[in-house]
């Protein structure tokens, strides 16, 4: 199992020991991520996120589990459902590591809320996850779906999840990949 650290490179920005994630430590009873099945072939989840002031977007990254298979999609969207930018289908690849997107074209992201999106073409790769217990869970962290959204789409359909499964997947500064 992979054990993030506090001072973990992939933790800048969405992860467990930041300032947001005190409410998904606090609701997942302060479980680590467990390697999981994606819970459905071309399923979205979206993740919401607030930057507090802006940032040069260098990568986004996806804890892959022990089972790598298919390709996956990653992406950030406005708060309305517009695609900023999305990694493309790329295939799964590291078991039981992160797999980092690194931009060809950093994003200036200004201050304000965000979507995290994360799509997978298969339900059996496996990622990092935390089992939320409860749908209502990812509901009250503000998550949301998309049943048939690989590769991801330009304008996001956001739905109710269903989903007890939130990935671990965060972003990372242009300035944090200058410094690794």
């Amino acid at each position: 199992m992979y054990q993030l650290t506090q001072n973990d490179p992939l933790n800048w920005t969405l992860g467990p020991w930041n300032q947001w994630s005190s409410t998904t430590n606090y609701l997942t009873n302060k479980a680590q991520p467990q390697d999981a099945a994606w819970p459905s072939a071309n399923l979205a989840i979206y993740v919401p996120f607030y930057l507090r002031a802006p940032m040069v977007l260098g990568s986004i990254w996806i804890m892959n589990g022990a089972t790598v298979s298919g390709n996956q999609d990653l992406g950030i969207y406005t708060e309305s459902g517009t695609n900023i930018i999305s990694s493309g289908s790329v295939a799964s690849a590291g078991t039981s590591a992160p797999q980092r997107f690194v931009l060809t074209t950093p994003i200036a992201l200004n201050r304000g809320r965000y979507w995290l999106a994360a799509a997978k073409n298969d339900g059996t790769g496996t990622h990092f996850a935390w089992n939320t217990a409860s749908t209502f869970v990812s509901r009250m962290l503000g998550c949301a779906q998309q049943a048939t959204a690989f590769a991801l789409p330009a304008t996001a359909t956001f739905a109710t999840t269903g989903q007890i499964y939130l990935p671990l997947i965060g972003i990372q500064p242009l300035d944090a990949l200058i410094a690794l």
